[in-house]
């Protein structure tokens, strides 16, 4: 199994979101490049999700992607190499109200395939890199307005130089 963004199986539509069928779906693990066809990618292990259950308090844009969680059951396991191992989870079943975001100012690494540049392209290549809690106050306070909605009891911030990203926890 795995945990995967519950956004990734829907897609928002002007009747609200829409579950996209589970065979439209390949996860692939072990990938560092974005082309999963390209020669460096030929040590990537191919699933098909065999069922996605995605938590039933997420309503994507319209509920500021709170709970924006999935949990995928994969059609064979998994096979750990040493770029391929689990990540672990916060399992302390705590209510919300208990739950505490990292500290202020403590690192964390974030990694994916996204933007280098404000207008610029997703990268081709896994991208890491380590940036500090911000203060959910602070998150707040210094945001653009466009993103505040966003900063809810299920994220934290992270970041520097009033650059933020949303974190899941």
């Amino acid at each position: 199994m795995l945990s995967i963004l519950g956004h990734c199986f829907t897609r928002e539509t002007s009747k609200g979101i829409e579950r996209i069928p589970v065979a439209e779906f390949e996860i692939v693990v072990g990938k560092y490049f974005r082309d999963i066809n390209a020669a460096e990618s030929q040590d990537c292990q191919h699933f098909k999700p065999s069922k996605v259950k995605i938590h039933d308090t997420y309503f994507g844009f319209s509920g500021n992607y709170d709970a924006d969680i999935a949990i995928v059951t994969l059609n064979k396991p998994i096979i750990y190499k040493p770029h391929v191992a689990p990540a672990c989870l916060d399992l302390d079943l705590k209510s919300i109200a208990e739950k505490q975001a990292p500290p202020h100012g403590e690192l964390g690494l974030v990694a994916g395939y996204g933007y280098t540049e404000a207008d610029g392209k997703p990268s081709d290549k896994l991208k890491k890199i380590e940036l500090p809690v911000v203060d959910v106050r602070i998150c707040k306070q210094e945001a653009p307005d466009a993103f505040k909605p966003f900063v809810t009891s299920d994220k934290f911030c992270a970041g520097k130089f009033f650059v933020f990203f949303l974190l899941i926890y």
